[in-house]
């Protein structure tokens, strides 16, 4: 899941993928049914995202160029491990 499929005000997620690790290696692709779908959330997952993001950019300034490297400019995953 990334942040762009995330819209906080909104109270909803949005679903257009799956994802897998094979090998090693991540592999993307739709979901089982093809289409994307939207999720609601409550107010009290609205909080603890959040505050989750809070605290992953506070991370991420950390980090500096090496949350770059490690995760992709572009990956902007609402739950990195790297």
């Amino acid at each position: 899941m990334r942040w762009r499929d995330v819209d906080l005000d909104g109270r909803q997620i949005t679903i257009s993928g799956s994802a897998a690790f094979i090998a090693g290696e991540r592999i993307e692709g739709t979901t089982k049914s093809g289409r994307s779908r939207v999720v609601s959330i409550d107010a009290g997952t609205v909080q603890g995202l959040k505050a989750h993001r809070q605290r992953q950019n506070a991370d991420r300034l950390a980090a500096g160029e090496e949350w770059e490297r490690a995760a992709g400019k572009d990956d902007d995953y609402v739950f990195a491990t790297t």
